[in-house]
């Protein structure tokens, strides 16, 4: 599940097990898999306990919130270049992130929004980040926090709005490229809704229910081109 609450409402399937890769794309996953185990025997254990304890605190910070702290901590597991650790760091930089250090005001601001949306305080949640927005305009999170709110409204379209808004800060947003899928769904666009996928699994490739998602979605549009 993502940090924090505020992308929780985008969720769009409870549970999933099955991989959506052709098997070209699985085998090349396998030789990528084996490259990086061959390069993690080089490393000693030592090293490798030590990074793996870095990535669980820079998985907490996320998970509190601590956007500067995570990004310091990624930014470092991703300069030591050790396998899978390092990789994952690069992915989770560049799609999970915000693009830009985060002033310390916005982010106790954030903090605060998000712990009222975690306690269904949805109009004091949406106004923290509204404010957000006119402080911090360049903060593409708090657009995303308005997008959950509306998710939760059961209104898609301002959702997509506020996620496109966040897509004009950081085109790398994984989650807003999720609440576009979950536009298209509502719009019965199921070929739109793939293509949005497809963005979210291109950036992100490691994350699962984007790969779950994916094949419901494929396995929807198959379902639609069968003759009744």
């Amino acid at each position: 599940m993502a940090p924090g609450h505020f992308w929780e409402a985008w969720a769009l399937a409870p549970e999933h097990q099955h991989d959506v890769w052709r098997d070209d794309q699985t085998n090349q996953q396998i030789k990528e898999r084996d490259a990086l185990d061959r390069k993690a025997n080089t490393i000693g254990p030592a090293k490798l306990a030590e990074i793996k304890r870095l990535f669980e605190q820079g998985q907490k910070a996320r998970a509190d919130l601590k956007l500067n702290q995570a990004m310091m901590i990624f930014n470092k597991i991703k300069a030591a270049n050790v396998p899978p650790y390092s990789s994952t760091a690069a992915i989770i930089l560049n799609t999970e992130l915000p693009l830009h250090p985060v002033p310390k005001d916005c982010e106790e601001r954030f903090r605060r929004a998000d712990r009222d949306l975690s306690q269904g305080r949805l109009d004091q949640a949406s106004n923290g980040y509204l404010e957000i927005t006119r402080l911090y305009p360049q903060f593409e999170w708090a657009y995303m926090g308005l997008a959950a709110i509306d998710l939760r409204r059961h209104q898609i379209e301002y959702a997509a709005k506020e996620a496109r808004s966040a897509l004009a800060l950081n085109p790398d947003l994984v989650q807003a490229w999720l609440v576009l899928v979950h536009e298209a769904i509502g719009q019965q666009d199921i070929e739109g809704a793939i293509r949005a996928a497809e963005t979210a699994l291109a950036l992100n490739p490691e994350q699962q229910e984007t790969r779950d998602l994916m094949r419901k979605l494929k396995e929807e549009a198959e379902a639609r081109r069968l003759p009744d």
